[in-house]
């Protein structure tokens, strides 16, 4: 499978660096093509093609019911909020499901202090979580993976992470929801989606913040992409409120250089495939200095999402538990190039 991904990173055509205060962002363009077309979660749901409940009258914390009705496949993003029912919730992977299916998809609690309905059905929030903690939470999710737990990805950290925001932002959620942090600093946020706007056939994104490494997002399709673009550029603009200013701005050159540096972090990573939930395949992988995940499906790479380690808490992770992971771009340069 790492020649499918490997290829596909390959085909990718870095677009300019875009700057707003200590985040940058390089749009990605181009790749290969999905050979079927798939919705988006938000598109799917506002079509009526997927319906989204508790797994229960009673619900299950870790588990959702998803029905879609619709002749297409819809995909789910790992990190994905969905608000409503007993409970707020986000996807613990990304998940790919078939056409006229009803699956069981795994999930994590984002609102802590309720437990009753207030809709039948989820709603989407239009947000994807901040990315330190996605990304996080990814690193437990392999850890779980390699250990044959399946999809946890740590119940307990994911409410410390969500307090975590809510003490950072100065903001307040009385159901200790992480749909209000993002609500209560909307203004901010923004600012930032002005500066990120979407481009005509963008994929993708790698993004830096500080200069420093802070992830990649790619999907194969450039229609599913401009669903979850304001939500991906949110979910880094969180860090971004979160992390002070720290050295001089990177010249745009400079961010473009170490954009391609990121995307060949993968290349010397352990590679280790899993069976999804939905359809294809579930690849992981744990490097050195980052780690990732890929969705692939008949031959073609969907999602694929690369972190660094510093930024996964990576003490969870199978490869790597008994060390401390930094990701030092300067460092891995001089090393490999």
């Amino acid at each position: 499978m790492r020649d499918i991904v490997s290829t596909a990173v390959k085909g990718f055509r870095l677009g300019e660096p875009l700057v707003f205060k200590h985040l940058a962002i390089v749009p990605l363009f181009k790749g290969t093509e999905a050979p079927f077309e798939y919705l988006s979660m938000k598109t799917a749901l506002a079509r009526g093609f997927v319906e989204i409940g508790e797994v229960s009258e009673g619900g299950a914390v870790p588990n959702l019911k998803v029905i879609n009705k619709g002749d297409k496949p819809v995909l789910l993003l790992d990190g994905e909020e969905v608000m409503g029912a007993k409970q707020n919730r986000v996807m613990n992977t990304s998940i790919l499901l078939a056409a006229h299916s009803e699956t069981v998809i795994p999930v994590s609690c984002t609102e802590q202090g309720r437990w009753n309905y207030n809709s039948r059905h989820f709603r989407e929030s239009g947000n994807l979580m901040p990315a330190r903690s996605r990304m996080a939470k990814s690193s437990r999710v392999y850890a779980s993976l390699y250990a044959s737990r399946g999809y946890d990805a740590g119940q307990g950290d994911v409410w410390k992470e969500v307090h975590h925001y809510h003490a950072s932002l100065g903001t307040h959620s009385n159901s200790g929801a992480m749909a209000d942090a993002f609500a209560q600093r909307d203004d901010d946020l923004r600012d930032f989606l002005a500066a990120f706007p979407l481009q005509e056939e963008q994929k993708g994104l790698v993004v830096l913040l500080n200069g420093q490494p802070a992830g990649v997002d790619y999907l194969s399709s450039s229609t599913a992409y401009a669903d979850l673009h304001e939500k991906i550029v949110k979910s880094f603009a969180m860090e971004a409120l979160v992390q002070r200013v720290s050295g001089e701005a990177a010249h745009a050159a400079d961010l473009a250089i170490e954009a391609h540096k990121i995307l060949r972090s993968l290349s010397d990573a352990a590679e280790l495939p899993f069976q999804p939930v939905g359809l294809g395949e579930d690849l992981r992988y744990d490097g050195e200095l980052s780690g990732g995940a890929a969705l692939v499906c008949e031959g073609s790479l969907i999602h694929l999402n690369i972190y660094p380690k510093a930024w996964s808490h990576a003490s969870g992770t199978p490869h790597q538990q008994e060390r401390e992971n930094t990701f030092d771009l300067s460092d891995y340069i001089r090393r490999r190039f």
